[in-house]
């Protein structure tokens, strides 16, 4: 009787090892997933914002909505920074054990992008892409020598700015006339259609300012507050800041 209670016993002991240490596995290997599909997404963002020279680190900031078409042909279409990070890691999730893409994710033009000065610019193509970067006197890669750029497993993170732009706001038009913009969508828009009509505030590398933002402007920042910002200067400066 004895021998058999030791061996039941026995049983249930192995069984619940087992268990528990299937479950310390699964877990161990959830988190493992959790950080390589946040880190993909890091770095899928980290190569579109470089190529561009965006971000805090760069000299522009994307106008949102804007769509990235990744290395399956995928669309993405996201209307905040912190959507698009969030669609990246819902689709790195969804390709397990993808690992880097050998296909360069990119922008679907045309997009437009706020220059430190305050200037609304339209990018169309590839080219123009690349006529921006050259046009700012900043190094990208400079955020790689921040080590809180970078999160444990080396890759890098994106340039999140720490503000976003309060609409109503008002912008200058080529033209010189000053109209009001209400939403992001609208300022993306009136940019398209004055990059159409050959507007502009100057040249410089091929890229083109088609509108200017009035100051005062008011941004958002990331605890919730909200500021006025009277100058290009002190836009720039909070940028640097972010």
């Amino acid at each position: 009787m004895n021998k058999q209670l030791i061996k039941m016993f026995s049983i249930a002991f192995m069984a619940f090892i087992t268990m528990y240490g299937f479950q310390a596995c699964t877990k161990d290997e959830v988190s493992s997933d959790t950080t390589t599909v946040d880190a993909l997404a890091n770095e899928t963002l980290f190569t579109l914002e470089q190529r561009g020279n965006l971000g805090k680190h760069g000299c522009y900031d994307l106008v949102f909505p804007v769509s990235i078409k990744l290395a399956d042909g995928t669309i993405i279409t996201a209307t905040n920074q912190d959507s698009l990070h969030s669609a990246l890691k819902r689709y790195h999730k969804n390709k397990p054990g993808q690992g880097r893409p050998k296909v360069r994710p990119n922008f679907v033009f045309p997009i437009s992008v706020i220059a430190e000065d305050g200037s609304v610019i339209v990018v169309q193509n590839e080219t123009e892409l690349h006529e921006l970067r050259k046009a700012c006197h900043k190094d990208h890669l400079d955020s790689l020598h921040h080590k809180d750029s970078l999160d444990h497993k080396g890759f890098p993170r994106h340039d999140t700015l720490c503000f976003s732009l309060v609409f109503p706001l008002k912008v200058t038009k080529g033209d010189g006339t000053q109209v009001t913009v209400n939403t992001k969508e609208e300022l993306k828009a009136l940019a398209k259609t004055e990059h159409g009509q050959g507007r502009g505030h100057g040249k410089k590398h091929g890229v083109q300012n088609q509108l200017q933002l009035v100051f005062p402007i008011q941004v958002k920042k990331a605890n919730g507050t909200t500021v006025t910002i009277n100058t290009k200067e002190e836009l720039k400066a909070l940028r640097e800041g972010c």
